[in-house]
């Protein structure tokens, strides 16, 4: 399996909560990856709202394996023909994040959120892909983010509507042209010294009907 994933610029947390989850999702998924002699290729366009040396010191321990490729690509713009060359699944954990930073910058919150998923997602439709598998977040369910997968969606801040909004335009892709995209709302991120990584009711659903197919 070939797999592309945006390393990081993904699920961030706010800097002021000192943790890492780029390196916890981006670069741990790829060394998982590799590990299971897997090939994959990252991408990342180093916004800079994430110091750019740390997002270096994250992919450098796989940086130079040789089945790992990685690509300084914004989805947003960039060509993503020759980095979706050969793959088969395709991890979309790429967004803008922050809540409260969304309310002052509604367009990069756009482009980030949806306008780069919209052009992954037609870049991949006509793809004989095995899964897009999109990251999203428990923002989409509003100020208490808690329950199942019956709890209301109900975002209350731009980057949650971005991303609600993205989620719609994989499941659309899926209905309309085949894309099998997997919704993943992840509900708290920590580093991996700080304790475990949430996610919802509906994650573990999807999971066990990928596991299963």
């Amino acid at each position: 399996m070939r797999v592309f994933c945006w390393l990081v610029a993904a699920l961030l947390l706010s800097a002021a909560t000192r943790h890492r989850a780029a390196e916890f999702i981006g670069s741990h998924l790829v060394e998982r990856l590799l590990a299971e002699g897997h090939e994959a290729v990252g991408i990342d366009c180093f916004i800079p709202y994430y110091p750019r040396c740390i997002k270096a010191a994250n992919i450098a321990s796989f940086e130079k394996k040789p089945r790992f490729r990685f690509c300084e690509l914004d989805l947003r713009a960039g060509d993503l023909t020759g980095a979706l060359e050969g793959v088969d699944t395709v991890f979309h954990l790429a967004a803008m994040p922050g809540l409260s930073a969304s309310w002052s910058d509604f367009e990069l919150y756009m482009t980030c959120n949806m306008l780069a998923t919209h052009r992954l997602l037609e870049a991949c439709r006509t793809r004989d892909l095995s899964a897009f598998v999109h990251a999203s977040t428990s923002s989409v369910y509003g100020r208490e983010a808690t329950g199942n997968e019956q709890t209301p969606l109900n975002p209350i801040s731009p980057y949650g509507a971005t991303k609600l909004a993205a989620e719609r335009l994989a499941l659309a892709y899926h209905a309309e042209f085949g894309v099998p995209s997997v919704v993943l709302p992840i509900s708290r991120c920590t580093a991996r010294d700080s304790g475990p990584i949430w996610v919802t009711t509906r994650s573990f659903g999807v999971c066990c009907e990928m596991s299963r197919s």
